[in-house]
């Protein structure tokens, strides 16, 4: 008699070719009394694994922090180039009027136009060796984008005093072009009781040594640099020397 303690299952055998279950001969028997059908396999085991290979794993939530507010930068403000001029500009009336020196001698006798610093120099030494020191260099800008040397010789207050002046020097033998110039505006190097001490002034700014002259004044004698044409030009010479930034444009 068999015994029926234990519900007899098959035992399923799975397998690649999706087959029925292998059953042992001796449960044959078994199988065709109880009427047991044979289990198949409706997935193979290789197809199982690759599924679950290629399932994409499920996204794991993150929570991310939200970025702190960054602290907007102070800006610091621009002055435009306008407020720039504007502030460096002096109000009309803290400008103080051009000095004009007594007694006023604008005009000087033109020796030499030239375009060369060194020749308008040796037109100077040979003035001076001969004695005659009131020969200095000046500069023209009337022309755009050139600069001219003019050798001029010394300050006479009216124009026929040159013309009176520069006829005596030809008289001695000197050569040049001897045209009287009205050059009224100067720059002031300094003020002393005699013409030496005017000198010495001078030479202590060795970089405008050849355009400084000295020049006899009613209260004193006068070192000064250059003679222009226009306070212009008398200002634009004057930026192009350091030494000369605090120096005053006068009219001489």
């Amino acid at each position: 008699m068999l015994d029926t303690t234990f519900d007899m299952v098959p035992e399923v055998v799975v397998t690649d070719t999706g087959t029925e279950i292998v059953v042992p001969e001796e449960l044959q028997d078994l199988r065709k009394k109880y009427n047991v059908q044979p289990r198949t396999v409706t997935e193979p085991a290789k197809t199982i694994q690759r599924r679950i290979q290629t399932e994409p794993p499920q996204p794991v939530a993150r929570e991310i922090p939200a970025p702190k507010a960054a602290t907007p930068a102070v800006q610091q403000p621009v002055e435009s180039s306008r407020q720039i001029a504007d502030a460096r500009q002096f109000p009309a009336a803290e400008v103080a009027p051009l000095k004009g020196l007594k007694p006023s001698a604008p005009y000087s006798i033109r020796i030499a136009n030239t375009a060369s610093l060194q020749e308008a120099k040796g037109y100077t030494t040979t003035f001076i060796r001969e004695g005659l020191t009131d020969a200095f260099i000046t500069v023209d800008f009337s022309s755009p984008g050139t600069r001219r040397y003019i050798v001029c010789y010394g300050n006479f207050q009216k124009e026929s005093d040159a013309r009176n002046k520069l006829f005596e020097l030809q008289f001695l033998g000197f050569e040049g072009e001897f045209t009287p110039v009205h050059l009224p505006y100067s720059i002031l190097l300094g003020e002393s009781h005699s013409t030496d001490q005017a000198r010495s002034i001078s030479n202590r700014l060795p970089e405008i040594r050849d355009f400084s002259y000295a020049r006899t004044g009613t209260s004193g004698c006068y070192a000064l640099a250059g003679a222009f044409a226009s306070e212009d030009i008398a200002n634009l010479f004057r930026q192009q020397y350091f030494s000369l930034q605090d120096k005053p444009i006068v009219m001489r």
